[in-house]
This record gives C-alpha cells, structure tokens and sequence, in this order.
C-alpha cells in the first residue's frame, strides 16, 4: 500500500462525511486506505462513517468504545497503517484539492532524503469566512530557507508544518512523552524532522476549520509552549547521543 491515510473523529456529525469524502475524491495513481477513528463520540459522527466504509472498501472504520484521546488514538491508528506514506487529517478540516495527496508522494518517491511534505491552507470561520480572504493567497510556514525547506531549530520556536502533512513511515517516531504534550502534531513533526528533510510545497491543499469544537482550538499559552520546547530540545539532546548526530 503507497498511503494510509489518518483521520481522526470526535463529536464531527456536521464536518466528518465533508472530510472523508474530500480524501476519497482524490486523483491518484496510486492505492490508498483511509483509516478512521471516532472517539466514542456522543453524535450521530460514528453512523456517518459507518454509511461511508460501506460503500467504500479503502474505508476502515475503528469505532471506540470509550474515550481514549486524540494521542492513543493516533498510536493505534499508526500501528494498523500498512501504507508506505502517512497523511494525517483532523474529521473536521477536509481537503481542497484533489491532487493533493498525488502532489506529495510524487515530490517525496522522487526525493529520498525528504521525509515529510506538507502544503498551505485556508481557515474558514463559523460564519464560513476564509482567512486569507483572497484565492491567489493562501496560509503557509512563517519559516522557511529560500528552497521552502524545514528544519529542526524551526520547532524550537512554532510548529511551522501544521497543515496536509504526508510523511515516511518511520520506526520509533511516536514516544510516550507525546502522550503528555497539549498537542501533537508538534512532537511528531519535530521528530520526523530529526531523521529527515521537511519540504513546504508551495499550493492551498487543504480547510482548516476554526471552531470551539475544532482539535486544536485552544492555543498554547506562553508558558505551556516554553515547556513543550524545552521538552523538544531534551529529545534532541538524547537523539543525538543514541543516533551520532
């Protein structure tokens, strides 16, 4: 399998179906699986994806049980992944453009020492008003060298990749101090930034839905962050003296 794609659901009975089936709209020339977990949602979010793995055998459906949070969800959810690729996509954003997906692997099959691509994206408000406002401009990484390119010291400051991230699937990317971090794409990216080159690819790719429901509505405070970071700079410390480097 070339991608597996990671979607994860809690209480999203009016974003969710948008969401899957901007990703199963896709122009690709490749496989894909779609792997979904709902959080033991307390709406009707879990008959929705129910209806949709139905007529869609990629579809995979894990429906919880009970509550278990977005971190353990995630793990498990990369631990049945059989695609060579990983994109992540929260139930409640969904995809704009339907290259997306075949945009990425094609830079990262063609470029081995990048492990991670990621794209721009539009907030779109309750009151459906997209930030940017105009089409030709779109949001993207405050941080980046001239070539768009990532680095790890980037993560010490923001999390520059938020958005449409598809990265290798790599042993030992995911530890259990993520499961303490008030987010976690963060630790993710700055991981995979450990093992690799992050590449920004210059396109709007994908809706990120500003709403009080929303994964990552609350933003961190100064204090949180300076924590978070500190906590980033120790893994690197302890990478370096196990890897060499």
């Amino acid at each position: 399998m070339k991608l597996s794609v990671i979607v994860l659901s809690y209480n999203f009975e009016n974003y969710i179906e948008q969401c899957l089936t901007s990703i199963l709209s896709q122009t690709t020339k490749f496989n894909f699986e779609v792997l979904v977990r709902d959080d033991f949602s307390k709406d009707k979010s879990a008959s929705i994806i129910k209806r949709i793995a139905h007529l869609y055998s990629n579809v995979k459906f894990i429906e919880g049980n009970t509550n278990i949070g977005f971190a353990k969800g995630y793990k498990e959810l990369l631990e049945i992944a059989s695609g060579e690729y990983i994109s992540y996509l929260d139930g409640d954003d969904y995809l704009i453009n339907k290259n997306s997906l075949q945009t990425h692997i094609d830079f990262l099959d063609s470029n081995p020492d990048y492990i991670m691509s990621c794209a721009g994206y539009w907030e779109k408000s309750v009151d459906n008003i997209y930030s940017p406002p105009s089409p030709n401009h779109w949001l993207c990484p405050r941080i980046h060298d001239g070539h768009f390119n990532l680095s790890t010291e980037h993560y010490f400051t923001m999390n520059p990749s938020h958005f449409n991230r598809v990265y290798r699937k790599s042993p030992n990317t995911f530890f259990d101090y993520m499961y303490e971090m008030p987010m976690l794409d963060w630790p993710i990216n700055f991981e995979l930034s450990l093992r690799g080159k992050i590449k920004y690819l210059n396109f709007p790719s994908e809706i990120y839905r500003k709403h009080t429901g929303g994964l990552m509505n609350n933003l961190l405070n100064k204090e949180i962050g300076n924590k978070l970071v500190e906590v980033l700079k120790e893994r690197q410390e302890k990478y370096i003296i196990e890897n060499g480097k």
